[in-house]
């Protein structure tokens, strides 16, 4: 067994079920992880309803129980969230997210160690469902993090390389699209 602040590389992630992402959005309170920005994300639970239900029962209970666990496709295209549900109600599921343009969720939710998780269907928005239950998960990323910061580097270079910046220019500019996000990353309200 691994432990929680583990990660993967592995195709195996993708057979388990895996929820769409519908929405996100980053949300800052002072009452909530000491003013830290925390991602949430709506997922389609539309054909999981069993899912939606461990979500929201979890949700419920004082002492619920949840792993997550980092891990990415082999092409770094794909970074993956692993939960697994474990008291009061057994369940694991995947979100995943495709690194280029999901790269800022996956910072907020390394950066934060937290992620909001709703259930949903397409075409939910936070705006139209501001009464509906979530679940605010710890997600332990300390090694992954580093990892983390060389999968977007090297992903962004590529992306930028293909928009016709040099080698040297693509990774710079990679670096700069990762430091200027890092605004909102290390965004606290006090």
């Amino acid at each position: 067994m691994t432990s929680d602040n583990e990660w993967i590389v592995d195709k195996d992630f993708l057979s388990k079920t895996r929820l769409n992402l519908v929405s996100d959005v980053a949300i800052t309170s002072a009452h909530i992880a000491n003013g830290k920005t925390v991602p949430l994300v709506i997922l389609d639970t539309t054909d999981n309803r069993d899912i939606e239900e461990v979500i929201l029962f979890h949700g419920s209970v004082q002492q619920g129980h949840v792993k997550t666990r980092w891990g990415k496709s082999r092409d770094n295209k794909v970074i993956c969230l692993i939960f697994t549900f474990i008291n009061p109600v057994p369940k694991e599921f995947v979100v995943a997210f495709d690194t280029r343009k999901q790269g800022g969720v996956i910072d907020l939710i390394i950066k934060s160690q937290l992620l909001y998780i709703q259930p949903g269907k397409p075409k939910d928005r936070v705006s139209n469902t501001m009464d509906a239950p979530r679940l605010l998960v710890e997600v332990p990323s300390t090694y992954f993090a580093n990892e983390w910061k060389k999968t977007f580097d090297e992903i962004m270079t590529r992306y930028f390389r293909k928009q016709g910046l040099s080698k040297k220019k693509a990774k710079s500019a990679a670096t700069d699209l990762h430091n200027e996000w890092g605004i909102i990353r290390d965004f606290r309200l006090k």
